[in-house]
């Protein structure tokens, strides 16, 4: 679980086969989930604090990382595939 956002209130905690979900702190409610955020399990979910915790990211099974907003809600910027330039697995891509 990572707690992230600009004033760090929201709670982000991965769900099953690549799903987050997203908490408001504040109102302790659920705002959103996101299916297929990635094709496999997410194993890391981590704010950017140096990046004034405007963005996180999440990181899946197979070395893939999403690059998060994270002002008003989560929005996919952009994706890092197989981060850990596994040369087997970017055979498909």
């Amino acid at each position: 679980m990572e707690v992230t956002g600009e004033r760090k209130d929201f709670l982000i905690a991965g769900l099953g086969t690549g799903n987050f979900i997203v908490y408001g702190l504040g109102m302790k409610n659920q705002l959103e989930i996101f299916n297929f955020a990635h094709c496999e399990p997410i194993t890391r979910i981590v704010s950017l604090e140096k990046l004034k915790n405007k963005y996180f990211a999440t990181r899946c099974g197979e070395g893939h990382v999403h690059i998060w907003s994270s002002t008003n809600h989560p929005d996919r910027l952009f994706p890092l595939y197989n981060f850990d330039a596994d040369e087997v697995a970017l055979a498909p891509l």
